[in-house]
């Protein structure tokens, strides 16, 4: 009886320190004595740290795995920085979505623009590392500043390249222009020679800065020959297809004329002065 009574008062000690009564606890074993709440938080612990715990050894052991034959430590490396010169690498997205899909008549509805060149560079067969500048760049408070003047000259060693990019939606006929106005400031040399116009292998804008006879694209192939005359006028131009964002690259030489030692012909263009030019017009194809 007495044994009785003090395990029955000190049951309710321990179950209750601060003098409520807890009915959670029992002094009948450890696991018994504990809350059942405690008892799950205690398990989810556990698990995490496992968990945890297995994460942990698992990363170590991929950092620490050899690299296999197809890997290297370029693949390592963060990719190099992109440069102004680079940014050709860049996806140029359609600015024409979903215009496709839209109803036209068919035939088109003709349509036209001139689209002139986005760079007139020359290179020297004679002196294949020079790199050509621009002769009416000039220095500002702002910076260089280089005109909308385009300078077109060929030799018998110099020839000038020129790039365009086909651009706008459904204008994928270009037609390539040479135009030669003898009202216009040009020279030419006075015996008539021939002028060979190729289309060169470059698909990206290319470096005006960097650009010699050394680093020039090589030809693809040869679009035409036309008579240059000194005092008459010429008006040549050849249909071709244009992709939207096509870059096109056109270089122009002269031939020097049997019997003479050098071909010159040169002129100066300016897209809102149109004269001696060389362009592309664009026309609908949708």
């Amino acid at each position: 009886m007495f044994a009785s009574r003090f395990r029955s008062e000190y049951r309710r000690v321990l179950a209750s320190p601060t003098g409520e009564d807890d009915h959670a606890y029992d002094a009948g074993s450890d696991d018994e004595k504990k809350p059942a709440g405690t008892m799950h938080l205690g398990r989810f612990a556990t698990l995490s740290l496992v968990v945890c715990i297995v994460c942990t050894v698992a990363n170590v052991l991929i950092a620490c795995k050899p690299m296999g034959a197809g890997m290297s430590m370029m693949t390592m490396r963060p990719p190099a920085p992109l440069t102004r010169q680079d940014m050709h690498r860049l996806r140029r997205p359609s600015q024409f979505i979903g215009l496709a899909d839209i109803h036209r008549p068919v035939p088109p509805v003709p349509r036209q623009f001139d689209n002139w060149p986005m760079l007139v560079a020359q290179v020297d067969s004679a002196d294949s590392d020079k790199v050509f500048r621009s002769h009416r760049a000039h220095m500002t408070h702002s910076g260089t500043v280089v005109p909308e003047d385009r300078h077109i000259q060929t030799t018998s060693t110099v020839t000038s390249i020129v790039q365009f990019r086909a651009i706008d939606f459904g204008m994928e006929t270009c037609e390539l222009r040479v135009v030669i106005d003898p009202a216009s400031s040009f020279t030419a040399t006075l015996r008539p020679f021939m002028l060979s116009l190729y289309r060169l292998n470059a698909s990206i804008p290319l470096n005006a800065a960097t650009l010699s006879y050394k680093t020039r694209p090589p030809r693809l192939t040869e679009i035409d020959t036309v008579e240059v005359r000194a005092g008459a006028a010429l008006d040549w131009h050849r249909n071709f297809a244009c992709a939207t964002e096509e870059v096109i690259t056109i270089e122009l030489a002269c031939e020097v004329p049997i019997g003479e030692k050098d071909c010159d012909l040169e002129w100066w263009q300016n897209k809102d002065l149109p004269a001696s030019a060389i362009y592309i017009t664009q026309h609908s194809t949708v």
